[in-house]
This record gives structure tokens, C-alpha cells and sequence, in this order.
């Protein structure tokens, strides 16, 4: 069974028996009562959303600010960037609060990160100026032939 209602699709699983509503892909809610369901599709449409600002870690200690814009019933929540693009985070404890204090610690990190950076440049640059191996020079050293390094 599969059903359209309002903005959601309803189907239904069969192992659990229930019903699953789904919102742009995303399950929301599930029960075995489809009056039910539906009731909480209803209580969906009518909440009103807080969207509040956060800082988000992700992979590569970057920290980017965000905005919340709705939290699912099993604790996931839906943000926006700056640049508009949406996501869905599943770890609360990676959304950081808005707060001067936090915003300070951003901008202490940001710093570190560009050190880091210079860092990595500056040894990049050492290992150019290393001396290395051609082919034909490893291949000759390996060997024991004169002429090796």
C-alpha cells in the first residue's frame, strides 16, 4: 500500500507491520494505526519551526555555520547554509550553539587552521628540495652497479 497524503507518502511495511510517513524521501513517523499517521502528518504541517543558527564540525575539523530548520521525530534534524544548500544531520553533539563564546573558539580555529595550512606548505616546499631517485638511479643502487648515489 502506498498513499499520498498532503505533502507525505504513506506506504506500508510489512515487517514491522506498520506505517511508514515519509516527507521528501525521509521517514518522519511510523506506527501500525495509519489514523494515527495521519494525525501526526497533520500535527507536522501545523508545527512551527524555530530556525536557530549553529556551527557544525565536519570531516576535515572544518566548522561551518548553519541553520536548524526542523528536527524529525527519531532526533535527526534538517539544516541550511548560507549557500542554501540542505542537509540532514544525524549527531546532535556536532551542532555547536550560536553564542559569542562559541564564536570566539571559531575564530581561534580558523586561525590554527590557516597555520596548519602555511604548515603544510612549508613542508611541501622542503620535500621539493629534497634529492630524489630516478628510475634509473634506484634501479642501479638496488643492484649494487657503480655509478650509484
Amino acid at each position: 500500500m502506498r498513499e499520498e497524503y498532503k505533502k507525505f507518502i504513506i506506504e506500508f511495511c510489512e515487517h514491522p507491520e506498520e506505517f511508514v510517513l515519509k516527507l521528501e524521501g525521509d521517514e518522519i513517523y511510523r506506527n501500525h494505526d495509519l489514523n494515527k499517521v495521519r494525525e501526526y502528518a497533520d500535527k507536522f504541517l501545523k508545527k512551527k519551526f524555530k530556525r536557530i543558527p549553529v556551527f557544525m564540525s565536519s570531516y576535515g575539523d572544518e566548522i561551518i555555520k548553519k541553520t536548524v530548520t526542523s528536527i524529525t521525530e527519531r532526533g535527526a534534524f534538517w539544516t541550511i547554509t548560507n549557500k542554501g544548500s540542505r542537509s540532514k544531520e544525524y549527531k546532535s553533539d556536532t551542532a555547536y550553539k550560536y553564542n559569542s563564546k562559541n564564536i570566539e573558539l571559531v575564530k581561534k580555529h580558523a586561525a590554527i587552521s590557516k597555520q596548519i595550512e602555511e604548515l603544510k606548505k612549508n613542508q611541501a616546499a622542503i620535500i621539493q628540495k629534497m634529492d630524489y631517485y630516478s628510475e634509473e638511479e634506484l634501479q642501479k643502487a638496488v643492484s649494487g652497479e657503480p655509478n650509484g648515489p
